[in-house]
């Protein structure tokens, strides 16, 4: 059995132990945005002249909000009936390097609130139909206890 990223140009690191897994992207060296996962071009300017970023481990939330329906396919977060989904906080995370991404946030809705601390975990989702771990990530409080 294999583990195997939900969305492979995003995340690195993940082949050896899921603790040294990081997100990645790009920078451009034209403009200087910065981007969530890997591209061939920059989507602010055009340009072709991007470097690769590591993105780091550590953020703050941005805004979230509580999800309370179960994700659609491909998603399998769980179970897909909305009566027996938990409702689960998601938001908007910012990361150091200046980039926002949308995130599971994990912990007691009453950790969670704009401008918390929160670091990321890279774990199993759920099984593919081969069999794999999908691995995705998310942002725990640093208030929450594991």
């Amino acid at each position: 059995m294999a583990s195997v990223p939900f969305a492979p140009g995003f995340m690195t690191g993940y082949e050896d132990s899921l603790e040294d897994a990081r997100l990645v992207g790009v920078s451009c060296t034209e403009c200087g945005v910065v981007l969530f996962g890997k591209r061939d071009f920059c989507e602010n300017c055009g340009s072709y002249h991007l470097a690769e970023e590591e993105f780091g481990e550590s953020g703050e939330v941005f805004s979230y909000t509580v999800q309370r329906a179960p994700p659609t396919p491909p998603f399998r977060m769980g179970t897909s009936d909305r009566d027996e989904w938990d409702p689960r906080p998601v938001g908007y995370v910012d990361l150091p390097s200046g980039v926002r991404i949308l995130s599971i946030l994990e912990g007691p809705l009453e950790a969670i609130d704009i401008g918390t601390p929160v670091t990321l975990e890279i774990a199993p989702g759920w099984r593919n139909d081969d069999g794999d771990d999908v691995l995705v990530y998310r942002f725990v409080a640093e208030e929450a206890d594991r």
